[in-house]
């Protein structure tokens, strides 16, 4: 990994995955405190320290400090206790960092992915997309409009010279104990671009077979789209 990442490849760590000094990052140990909160250094909507549900893991580093890390001002156990469900924060940054930035590294100290897959919480989530946005800036495809639970995949097939772009959208809905699909709104005016050196000859709508007008310019294509009945296969042929 440390090769991969000389080599200019890119990586998103966190919490416990460094055990040891690697990639300019020393690991101390598991804070002792039961909750945190974190404090963005970049410019973002989250204004105030947000908490995260757990402890960071403390690491000492000469990478740059994204966001820093804000503990309670105890624990809430029965013996000191809090009258809120989770104690306030001290509104002092600790001396370990939540996030940092280097150039082929980021290193979350919380089990971030963890969290928000425990919780769903809407600052988590923005907070994880900073490193998605600054690794994933070049991304080829792009998809403005198909909102969060929206799902967009595209294969190439060489030999008949071809993209097949699968465009999803279904809102999950919970029922009892189990996650159903049963509604599939249709969605309009989804804006589709793609970065390709191979010149666009047609865009068209399958299994309908309906030609979709784009724009091909300076080595990216773009059209507007729709999703209807969860699904919609577009071809883009070159």
């Amino acid at each position: 990994l440390v090769s991969y990442t000389e080599n200019g490849g890119k990586l998103i760590i966190r919490g416990s995955s460094i055990k040891n000094s690697v990639f300019g990052i020393e690991y101390l140990g598991k804070s002792t405190v039961d909750v945190s909160y974190i404090r963005p250094l970049y410019k973002t909507d989250l204004e105030s320290p947000c908490l995260l549900y757990d402890g960071a893991h403390v690491v000492r580093s000469d990478l740059k400090m994204v966001a820093g890390l804000e503990e309670p001002l105890f624990n809430r156990t029965y013996g000191h206790f809090c009258g809120h469900k989770n104690t306030p924060n001290t509104g002092e940054i600790a001396i370990y960092p939540a996030l940092l930035e280097g150039k082929n590294v980021i290193y979350y100290a919380h089990e971030i992915f963890r969290e928000y897959a425990k919780t769903g919480a809407y600052w988590t989530r923005k907070y994880i997309e900073y490193a998605l946005n600054k690794f994933c800036a070049k991304r080829k495809l792009k998809v403005d409009g198909l909102m969060s639970i929206g799902r967009a995949r595209i294969r190439e097939n060489l030999d008949k010279k071809f993209y097949s772009l699968n465009l999803f959208y279904c809102p999950p809905v919970r029922r009892g104990n189990v996650t159903v699909l049963e509604d599939f709104p249709e969605i309009d005016n989804v804006l589709v671009s793609y970065k390709t050196e191979k010149a666009i000859k047609d865009v068209v709508m399958m299994p309908q077979r309906k030609k979709v007008d784009f724009i091909y310019k300076d080595g990216k294509v773009e059209f507007k789209a729709n999703v209807k009945n969860g699904h919609q296969l577009y071809v883009i042929k070159y």
